[in-house]
């Protein structure tokens, strides 16, 4: 017993800390970081383009092991990507063994398990609570076959791994916003230990039922007999109230997928459409870590309450680079598509609008074409005004990358991108090729 408990124990510390160091992304820093400095040696510039291979994609695998995340995304997308297979391995060991993953491997778990160990007098606290666990995961089932799956960011891996979004460079109050999920679940934890896992976790209940259901089926007959004698309901049955709970997230998903994307905040490239997008993604900060620009960013309201952590660009003082695709390459849910660089340059993020009262030029009559100079696809027309060559924007060209906000000297931006829908734009020749 105590061979098998200390076998346990090492396990999961080891789970922990590859989780955590796939979660940081330590390798693909550490490349990044000797092949930018053997670019320096050589008298290059030291940008790492998305050409060289720097391994940021193997981020996605902490969360895409979650086949909670991974149906309830791919429901609401209506197709499976290669990422789905990686959380079969879970899938199928949920099946054979119900919550093996949760009690062996789960990092999120296991933090919560110590947390309520440091209350060792409070002895089962959560049997009081009701089973949210249950409502939460056919709330999202139901709400996924509509497009818009609800409380997929409840994962475990997702919160787990969103928690090292906190690295992100510089790091301020807003990158710290998406630690608070594992902060909260450590409290409640410890007010009300395993309260988080067998109340609450959505991937924990899930497990448990496809365990349930192999057992169901393989001892069908026994069970029944068992049950008849004892007078007991089958163990398995989903009872009236989970048939309402998927009945209700078919029409919540449906009412919440007409209600948000009315606003459009500018997403990464290969966003999917907004209307989905606030509910496919599940927070993990993936794409804030991948950026090599620092522009993405945890959104703090600005594209309503349904959009809050999930991320967004900001151009100042940096902006989207020709030669990036980082963070289309690290999204578990396929919130954001994994796309190629040309097609990356192909999409319009959004469009830059110039306001004429702030700008050198239109209102001050000076000399500046400083956005013209910056802008990567040529989208900036030049047209004169009293003789001074003043800006314009093509919105048929402009991808939204942001070059020209970053790049803008005026104190008060006179050229700013504003969210669109993303959509594709015939190809230009970029400056300098």
């Amino acid at each position: 017993m105590i061979v098998h408990l200390t076998m346990r124990l090492t396990i999961r510390i080891i789970f922990l800390l590859l989780a955590a160091v796939f979660a940081l992304q330590v390798i693909p820093r550490v490349v990044e970081r000797k092949l930018e400095s053997e670019s320096l040696r050589n008298g290059g510039t030291g940008i790492i383009s998305s050409d060289t291979v720097t391994g940021r994609s193997l981020a996605l695998l902490l969360p895409a092991l979650s086949p909670f995340s991974g149906i309830a995304s791919a429901a609401a997308r209506q197709s499976l990507g290669w990422v789905f297979l990686l959380g079969l391995p879970v899938f199928i060991m949920a099946i054979l063994k119900g919550r093996w993953f949760c009690f062996h491997l789960c990092p999120t778990g296991f933090i919560a398990e110590l947390a309520g160990k440091l209350r060792p007098e409070v002895k089962s606290r959560f049997v009081s609570m009701p089973r949210f666990n249950e409502l939460l995961l056919f709330l999202a089932l139901g709400s996924a076959l509509f497009g818009y799956p609800l409380f997929i960011w409840l994962d475990p891996l997702c919160i787990f791994n969103g928690f090292f979004s906190v690295w992100h460079t510089p790091v301020t109050m807003v990158s710290l916003l998406p630690a608070i999920g594992l902060i909260l679940i450590v409290a409640l934890s410890i007010y009300r230990p395993n309260a988080w896992c067998y109340r609450i976790c959505p991937l924990g209940i899930s497990q448990e039922l496809l365990g349930k259901a192999w057992r169901h089926i393989h001892s069908r007959k026994e069970l029944a007999s068992t049950q008849v004698e004892e007078g007991h309901k089958p163990e398995l049955g989903l009872g009236r109230r989970l048939f309402i709970s998927l009945i209700a997230g078919g029409v919540t998903g449906l009412a919440a997928r007409n209600i948000v994307g009315k606003q459009y905040s500018i997403r990464p490239p290969g966003a999917i459409a907004e209307d989905k997008f606030t509910a496919v993604c599940i927070r993990c900060g993936n794409c804030v870590r991948a950026c090599p620009k620092k522009i993405i960013f945890p959104d703090t309201g600005q594209s309503g309450i349904a959009g809050i952590l999930t991320p967004v660009l900001r151009f100042d003082p940096e902006y989207c680079a020709e030669w990036c695709n980082e963070c289309t390459k690290v999204c578990p849910t396929g919130a954001i598509s994994r796309i190629s660089l040309q097609a990356k340059n192909n999409i319009a993020m959004g469009t830059a609008v110039v306001a004429k009262q702030h700008c050198l030029a239109w209102e001050n009559g000076q000399s500046c074409m400083v956005c013209d100079e910056y802008c990567p696809y040529h989208a900036i027309k030049v047209i004169k005004n009293d003789e001074v060559l003043c800006p314009e924007v093509d919105p048929e060209i402009c991808r939204g990358c942001g070059f020209c906000q970053a790049g803008c000297p005026a104190e008060t931006k006179a050229i700013v991108v504003q969210g669109k829908p993303q959509r594709t734009l015939p190809h230009v020749n970029l400056q300098g090729t």
